[in-house]
């Protein structure tokens, strides 16, 4: 079988995974004290043995929030949420 030139060379120098962004909204927050501690973790660290690979606080108001995690390697995440 013959791959044409350009599909090889398309596939030879294509770019590797690219770091993306991840937007969560949370909804139904029902108390607008204390703070919302989100963190994003491995997926394989899920049951709570894995470092957030990235985290942020927020003072709710209203009842959602939406927070931008930047620059997250390819990948498979859990979002782990605490309001306390």
């Amino acid at each position: 079988m013959r791959i044409p030139a350009c599909i090889l060379a398309a596939l030879l120098f294509a770019p590797g995974a690219q770091a993306a962004d991840l937007t969560v909204t949370l909804s139904d927050i029902r108390q607008a004290t204390g703070s919302l501690n989100v963190a994003v973790v491995d997926a394989a660290g899920f049951a709570g043995s894995a470092r957030p690979v990235q985290g942020q606080q927020a003072t709710p108001s209203g009842e959602s929030a939406t927070l931008t995690f930047k620059d997250l390697a390819p990948g498979r995440y859990a979002v782990m949420v605490t309001h306390d």
